[in-house]
């Protein structure tokens, strides 16, 4: 599959009443909520049509709407914050260019001559080109480099240990410090869970975001974590999430199972708890 469109499938993949968690691990701070992470389009933004959304065929024919099928979150940072920022803003940009689809159907699956630099973003014309480097520029953030694969092991070393890690997984990695990886934890009162954890280096403008349907139906928590780190959980019916604002980075961990798999608030500390934050940090 062509770079543009492996960034693209990233774009598309990887609230709220905010309560405090009581006992050992709760934490008095400001609390967080999804609201502070949801993507907003712009008031005049464009949705795919009712018919569009129930036909299979004609939505992967259609304009990609970050904003059709649910809430959009930002896995760079908290509302404020310079990543978090670029990143609505670019994500606003392609959900209102080329919204036929007629541009990206010119390029098909020929070259863009735009691999180089903008090999690891869903960019396939000079324009869209030129508006990534302006949000990069106004945000004072740099661009990925090309990424490559981890070796599980690499990561291991990297981030100090296999945390709740069982079997195989795949990753991939960018030389300023981000990384994604698919892992599978197990939980004590819960069992096999399978989960996606990314790091996002602060600095660096990145455009994953992730749909997490109906934010405001997840319940939600502050907790503080073995290794010291202040966390936002939310549970979900069927995810649950992990955010951790760390002083290079933005850790988010998107768990897949929720409330009627029957994961617990205590299971998602118990994950929470097994990533040592204080090493991705």
């Amino acid at each position: 599959m062509e770079k543009h469109k492996k960034a693209y499938t990233r774009v598309a993949l990887l609230t709220l009443a905010a309560a405090l968690a009581a006992g050992a691990g709760a934490y008095a701070a400001r609390q967080r909520s999804l609201r502070e992470l949801t993507v907003s389009p712009e008031p005049a933004a464009e949705t795919v049509s009712a018919e569009i959304a129930a036909d299979e065929e004609a939505r992967n024919a259609a304009h990609y709407d970050p904003f059709a099928y649910g809430d959009t979150i930002s896995l760079q940072g908290y509302a404020g914050s310079p990543e978090q920022q670029a990143m609505e803003e670019w994500t606003r940009f392609l959900a209102s260019y080329d919204t036929d689809g007629a541009l990206l159907a010119a390029v098909g699956n020929g070259e863009t001559g735009l691999d180089g630099r903008y090999g690891e973003y869903f960019v396939y014309t000079q324009e869209m080109a030129d508006a990534l480097d302006a949000i990069a520029a106004k945000y004072g953030l740099a661009l990925h480099e090309p990424s490559g694969w981890y070796e599980q092991q690499e990561l291991f070393d990297r981030v100090g240990g296999r945390f709740l890690s069982i079997g195989e997984w795949g990753g991939y990695r960018f030389p300023d410090g981000t990384f994604q990886c698919d892992e599978m934890g197990e939980l004590n009162g819960f069992g096999d869970v399978a989960y996606q954890l990314r790091r996002t280096s602060k600095g660096v403008l990145d455009e994953v975001g992730l749909n997490v349907g109906d934010a405001a139906g997840y319940e939600q928590w502050g907790y503080e974590t073995v290794s010291g780190a202040t966390v936002l959980l939310a549970l979900g019916s069927d995810k649950a999430l992990i955010f951790a604002d760390l002083p290079e980075s933005f850790v988010a961990v998107n768990v897949l199972a929720g409330a009627e798999h029957g994961l617990t608030r205590e299971a998602l500390e118990v994950l929470a708890d097994g990533i040592d934050f204080s090493i991705l940090g």
